[in-house]
Protein backbone atom coordinates (compact mmCIF):
# COMPACT_ATOMS: atom_id res chain seq x y z
CA UNK A 1 0.00 0.00 0.00
CA UNK A 2 1.44 3.42 -0.94
CA UNK A 3 2.23 5.81 1.82
CA UNK A 4 -0.04 9.02 2.12
CA UNK A 5 1.24 12.22 2.91
CA UNK A 6 0.18 15.00 5.09
CA UNK A 7 2.23 18.31 4.03
CA UNK A 8 2.33 21.58 5.71
CA UNK A 9 4.40 24.68 4.64
CA UNK A 10 6.62 26.50 7.61
CA UNK A 11 8.83 28.86 7.36
CA UNK A 12 12.33 27.64 7.81
CA UNK A 13 11.82 24.23 9.31
CA UNK A 14 15.36 23.92 9.72
CA UNK A 15 16.28 26.36 12.47
CA UNK A 16 13.90 24.24 14.38
CA UNK A 17 14.77 21.14 17.14
CA UNK A 18 14.98 18.46 14.87
CA UNK A 19 13.20 16.12 17.66
CA UNK A 20 10.37 18.41 16.58
CA UNK A 21 9.65 16.51 13.84
CA UNK A 22 11.24 13.36 14.39
CA UNK A 23 8.39 12.95 17.24
CA UNK A 24 5.73 13.95 15.30
CA UNK A 25 3.05 11.23 14.64
CA UNK A 26 -0.57 10.96 13.28
CA UNK A 27 -3.27 9.49 14.83
CA UNK A 28 -6.73 8.92 13.74
CA UNK A 29 -10.28 9.43 14.74
CA UNK A 30 -9.61 6.96 17.48
CA UNK A 31 -6.57 8.78 18.86
CA UNK A 32 -4.48 5.55 18.32
CA UNK A 33 -0.90 6.83 16.76
CA UNK A 34 0.15 5.35 13.53
CA UNK A 35 3.48 4.47 12.42
CA UNK A 36 4.74 7.25 10.20
CA UNK A 37 7.30 8.75 8.25
CA UNK A 38 8.68 12.46 8.05
CA UNK A 39 10.72 14.75 6.23
CA UNK A 40 11.82 18.40 5.61
CA UNK A 41 11.29 19.27 2.06
CA UNK A 42 12.12 23.05 1.47
CA UNK A 43 9.73 25.01 3.61
CA UNK A 44 7.65 21.70 3.52
CA UNK A 45 7.36 19.31 7.01
CA UNK A 46 6.07 16.12 5.52
CA UNK A 47 4.43 13.17 7.47
CA UNK A 48 3.01 10.40 5.94
CA UNK A 49 1.70 6.80 6.93
CA UNK A 50 0.27 3.27 4.96
CA UNK A 51 -3.49 5.23 5.30
CA UNK A 52 -5.44 7.04 3.01
CA UNK A 53 -7.66 8.65 5.09
CA UNK A 54 -8.40 11.68 7.61
CA UNK A 55 -5.61 11.99 10.65
CA UNK A 56 -4.71 14.39 13.03
CA UNK A 57 -1.26 16.17 12.99
CA UNK A 58 0.32 15.36 17.01
CA UNK A 59 3.41 17.31 17.50
CA UNK A 60 5.45 18.99 20.62
CA UNK A 61 6.23 22.25 19.87
CA UNK A 62 8.43 24.30 22.00
CA UNK A 63 7.00 27.71 23.97
CA UNK A 64 9.03 29.87 25.61
CA UNK A 65 6.88 30.95 28.53
CA UNK A 66 5.23 26.93 29.15
CA UNK A 67 8.11 24.69 27.93
CA UNK A 68 7.38 21.63 25.22
CA UNK A 69 3.52 21.78 24.81
CA UNK A 70 1.98 18.79 23.06
CA UNK A 71 -0.69 20.22 20.40
CA UNK A 72 -2.45 18.69 17.59
CA UNK A 73 -4.52 19.71 14.29
CA UNK A 74 -7.84 19.22 14.03
CA UNK A 75 -8.58 16.15 11.73
CA UNK A 76 -6.73 16.71 8.11
CA UNK A 77 -7.89 14.74 4.71
CA UNK A 78 -4.69 14.06 2.76
CA UNK A 79 -5.02 16.77 -0.02
CA UNK A 80 -2.54 17.75 -2.63
CA UNK A 81 -2.05 21.40 -1.71
CA UNK A 82 0.25 21.96 1.46
CA UNK A 83 -1.43 23.29 4.65
CA UNK A 84 -0.15 26.33 7.19
CA UNK A 85 1.30 24.38 9.89
CA UNK A 86 1.04 27.50 12.39
CA UNK A 87 -2.65 27.66 10.95
CA UNK A 88 -3.70 23.95 11.40
CA UNK A 89 -2.23 23.95 15.18
CA UNK A 90 -4.05 26.54 16.14
CA UNK A 91 -7.28 25.58 14.70
CA UNK A 92 -7.04 22.06 16.70
CA UNK A 93 -5.84 23.57 19.75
Amino acid sequence: MAQRNLRFCYSDPQRMDDRVWQTAYITGMEGIPWQCHHRIQGDQFIIGRELDESGKLNIVWPTAAHGNLCLSTSSLPIVDKPYDLCVEIARGT
